[in-house]
């Protein structure tokens, strides 16, 4: 197989989200692995954000549930930025973690 149709096939691989627990209320939820387009959008929407807002941005891009369905809507990042701070950093730091260092193997296992 070439490069090209081996690199083109791993469009068919789903991203998994990835189980995540909030570390103060003990409660799961999910974390969005991002496809190249979700990530353009991600980068293009904290980028966009209004100064004091972009970590709550952030959150509510990447959290979701077991299908990948996002949990929060714009409407809710003015509550979001009320969130103690290393709620929304612990999993902006998981994020970090899952999207800029998976492999390809591991999206494959998933």
């Amino acid at each position: 197989m070439s490069f090209k149709s081996s690199i083109l096939n791993l469009s068919n691989i789903t991203l998994a989200p990835k189980e995540y627990t909030c570390t103060i209320t003990g409660e799961k939820a999910h974390i969005k692995r991002f496809t190249v387009s979700e990530s353009e959008y991600y980068t293009n929407a904290i980028m966009k954000a209004e100064t004091g807002k972009i970590n709550a941005t952030a959150f509510s891009l990447i959290m979701c549930d077991e299908k990948g369905n996002l949990l929060f809507t714009k409407d809710d990042i003015d509550k979001i930025c009320k969130l103690p701070d290393n709620v929304v950093d612990n999993a902006l730091q998981t994020f970090n973690r899952l999207n800029k260092t998976t492999s390809i193997e591991q999206a494959e296992k998933n």
